[in-house]
């Protein structure tokens, strides 16, 4: 049971890495994302079944970041892809691409040369957070630089639409519609990635209560330039659930007057630390500095079924955009600006 499951977790890992950088500059993030719980799937697999089907799938995602390295070139980012939120560093963002799939076929090489070698211990020790010899840039930083890159793309392309907008903040009916994620997830406010772009590029104009996230309501096809009149046409039913939300809201008031009424409040992020146990939500990042605190949230996001994976720092990338009059450019990175992201010829492997 529990060897299907795992099973099941590295399909849909090396489903996405096998479609790495082939259709938009988010693409990239499937793989680098996805590589960190397959490699540590794969380890699980091998410790539940050693004899089971766990060196098939270590080949095939052996064959996908093959695949992806050579897909992945500065010219692919500047010229086809050319987000523009990553414009400036597509040099870099190519190097870390090709060390990251280096450095995961270097591990399932020897894990398939030397299957005892695949274990927890040395997929941390020696992939996920170090220390080891060979390991200039553990994969953890990689995991943290494609959540950033991904949410910094897309809160730079959403405050930059909503500020040529100039919507009155404090009138905005804001209804975030449909199913975000893993089924359990994004359905609060701290866990859901756009209602905190939402949030951060009102600038705290927008009231608590302005916001509903609504996971079962319609929801429209993508926007595709065309189908402005499909868009339109859910505007009374958004009108409608807004008012029969809001009203039934009123009512309690008005019903249970004399009793504590409910305030919606901001979910404090709160600090951790080397003696920190546990969390309940993300934690407090300090700067693009604090690995403590950007790898909790790794575990957090993986951990918590009602965050969205791609959502670990989404919420540090809009805000940092704000401060930075949403400039990407005097944003820092964290895991990608100023790491010691090797050339091939420096790492010691062939081309």
């Amino acid at each position: 049971m529990r060897s299907n499951y795992y099973k099941s977790v590295l399909k849909h890992a090396g489903l996405a890495a096998s479609v790495l950088l082939l259709a938009s500059g988010a693409a990239f993030a499937q793989v680098n994302l996805t590589a960190g719980p397959a490699v540590a799937t794969l380890a699980r697999m091998r410790e539940i079944d050693p004899a089971g089907g766990w060196r098939a799938d270590a080949e095939r995602l052996l064959d996908a970041c093959k695949a992806a390295r050579a897909a992945s070139s500065a010219g692919l980012w500047r010229d086809h892809i050319a987000v523009r939120a990553f414009a400036g560093r597509e040099q870099a963002i190519a190097t870390m691409v090709d060390y990251s799939c280096r450095l995961t076929e270097r591990r399932l090489e020897q894990a398939l040369d030397d299957p005892s070698y695949l274990t927890m211990p040395s997929v941390r020790r020696d992939y996920l957070d170090g220390p080891a010899d060979d390991l200039p840039v553990p994969f953890n930083r990689v995991m943290i630089a494609t959540f950033f890159l991904t949410g910094m793309d897309l809160a730079h392309r959403l405050i930059a639409w909503f500020d040529e907008l100039d919507i009155a903040w404090e009138r905005a009916m804001v209804i975030i519609a449909g199913r975000a994620g893993r089924p359990t997830a994004g359905v609060t406010e701290e866990s859901n990635s756009l209602a905190g772009i939402v949030r951060a590029t009102s600038r705290g104009r927008m009231a608590r209560d302005r916001l509903f996230i609504a996971p079962h309501a319609p929801v429209f096809e993508t926007f595709d330039g065309t189908n402005l009149a499909a868009v339109a046409a859910l505007e009374d039913e958004y009108r409608r659930l807004w008012a029969s939300v809001r009203a039934t809201s009123e009512l309690g008031g008005q019903m249970f007057e004399g009793y504590p009424r409910f305030e919606a409040r901001p979910e404090e992020l709160v600090n951790v630390g080397v003696d920190s146990v546990s969390v309940h939500s993300k934690p407090a990042v300090g700067g693009p500095g604090d690995w403590f605190a950007l790898t909790t949230r790794l575990r957090v996001v993986m951990e918590d079924p009602r965050q969205l994976l791609s959502g670990a720092v989404t919420d540090y990338a809009s805000s940092q955009l704000v401060r930075s009059a949403n400039n990407p450019s005097a944003v820092t990175v964290p895991g990608l600006d100023g790491e010691p992201y090797p050339q091939t010829s420096q790492w010691g492997v062939a081309p």
